[in-house]
Order: C-alpha cells, then structure tokens, then sequence
C-alpha cells in the first residue's frame, strides 16, 4: 500500500508534486476511513487526479506505474519494461 507518492524532476514535472492518502484531522465522515492499527493512521480508500488538460495527469500515473515496474522488475532491462506498462511504442 503507497500511502504517499511524491514526482520531482520527471518528465513535465519539474517542482515536487505529491499524492497523500493519509487522512486528515477532518471529522465529518472519519468512521468510514480504513486504519492501519499499527500506526494509528486512517488511510483515504480512493483518490482522483483532476485539473486542465496538459496538467500532468497522465504523466504522473505514467510515474506510478515506473515506480511499480522498478519495486516489481529491479533494473533489469528497465525501459522496455515501462515501455509495456504504460502502452508506449518505440
């Protein structure tokens, strides 16, 4: 489970952008939030990634998916890889 996700320096994203899913103090609707017991942490269940086209969308699920081929693959043959998981062509 990725709790946080932070991009700098990839692609279109050159400042640090980051995906939280921890939760925050808010307690409107806290009992429907999972917890992780061991750190007393409620986690958000679901997230969605909006803004104008050209924002960078695309390009940061593109790094989550090179993050999940580099903890899944290592660095063997790393950019054919990516290539297959995001659906790019040479």
């Amino acid at each position: 489970m990725i709790l946080m996700f932070s991009v700098e320096n990839w692609r279109s994203f050159r400042e640090k952008v980051t995906l939280n899913m921890t939760a925050t103090a808010e307690k409107q609707h806290s009992e429907r939030l999972p917890i992780i017991d061991k750190y007393r942490l409620k986690v958000l269940p679901t997230a969605a990634l909006y803004g104008a086209n050209g924002s960078g969308k695309t390009k940061f699920i593109e790094a989550l998916a090179f993050f999940q081929n580099l903890v899944l693959n290592g660095t063997k043959n790393p950019s054919s890889a990516f290539q297959a998981r995001v659906g790019l062509s040479e």
